[in-house]
């Protein structure tokens, strides 16, 4: 039952997804209290939906005083909410737990948590669960289940080789260019820049520039770098 206290909520788009939003699976449990099992949004999460739509003290609740029927313990709660121009809107729903191994306190206090998401419900919270959309078992399942393995990545493409006509050529293009390289700082980068060239290379031409390389790094090993430094041989 709703009562309008002026003249109805006003809400923001966002606050109205937010309403309908999904809960989390480790908000979901299991309540076996009535005899039967069903699937329940645990009282914390409900209060936390609340505050993060309507905001600290945007909404409020009461209860009557707790009535015992049988082994049940029963109560009248009224949410209140209210919008951001001060329009409020109640609403009340009847919260009911069964006494466990006589702990009639823990009862009590279940059975106004049952009230109040009950009422918040109506304003959309929780709208899947109680339209039984959400099974507290298969949210076990999924979260007992172990993380997927990933994936290997795809292997790295082909590098497509050159004729030995067009390998040769490119060598001595390589070699050229090589030749300038001054310093061991500038060869290693000079080599790394021109890696997916040299890989083009038939395998006896990367052999023939590997070796070139080697002999040059032991030749630069203990020379400083110059200054200034070539823009093509700049560290990336």
């Amino acid at each position: 039952m709703a009562e309008t206290k002026k003249s109805g909520l006003k809400l923001t788009p966002e606050q109205v997804k937010l309403l309908k939003a999904d809960f989390p699976p480790e908000a979901i449990s299991s309540d076996n209290s009535r005899g039967f099992e069903l699937t329940s949004i645990k009282a914390a999460y409900v209060l936390e939906r609340l505050t993060d739509v309507f905001g600290i003290g945007g909404w409020t609740y009461t209860f009557t005083p707790w009535e015992v029927s049988g082994a049940e313990v029963l109560t009248m709660v009224t949410l209140t909410v209210k919008d951001s121009s001060g329009n409020e809107v109640s609403f009340s729903q009847s919260g009911g737990k069964r006494v466990i191994k006589e702990n009639v306190n823990d009862a009590r206090k279940s059975a106004v948590t049952d009230g109040l998401t009950k009422c918040a419900s109506i304003l959309g919270i929780g709208h899947t669960v109680f339209k039984g959309l959400v099974d507290s078992k298969q949210k076990a399942k999924t979260q007992t289940q172990p993380p997927a393995q990933a994936q290997a990545p795809p292997p790295a493409p082909a590098v497509e080789k050159l004729t030995p006509e067009a390998s040769a050529t490119k060598l001595v293009e390589l070699g050229v260019a090589l030749n300038e390289v001054k310093n061991f700082v500038y060869l290693n980068n000079w080599w790394v820049k021109h890696s997916p060239e040299i890989n083009t290379l038939t395998e006896d031409h990367i052999k023939t520039i590997t070796a070139v390389k080697e002999r040059m790094k032991a030749d630069f090993t203990n020379q400083p770098p110059p200054e200034p430094v070539p823009p093509d041989l700049e560290p990336f």
